[in-house]
């Protein structure tokens, strides 16, 4: 896999996982998607088309996904 590949991984996961956690109460309120976007944004040095796109991919993700294991 290549390094660019392995990066849209990592920032795939970490998405997928802040997601999770934001979800933990089943309620995901506007003010978590937007700090949730600040953090993977600032992490990860991403313009904001990059960061709208990356949380969109997690969140499709989250909603196929049975459990967490992959995203770990």
């Amino acid at each position: 896999m290549t390094k660019s590949k392995d990066s849209n991984k990592s920032i795939n996961a970490a998405t997928c996982l802040l997601l999770s956690i934001a979800y933990a109460d089943e309620k995901l309120e506007e003010k978590e998607i937007i700090i949730i976007k600040e953090i993977i944004s600032d992490f990860f040095s991403l313009s904001k088309e990059s960061t709208n796109s990356f949380y969109e991919q997690a969140t499709d993700n989250i909603k196929v996904s049975t459990d967490l294991f992959n995203f770990g």
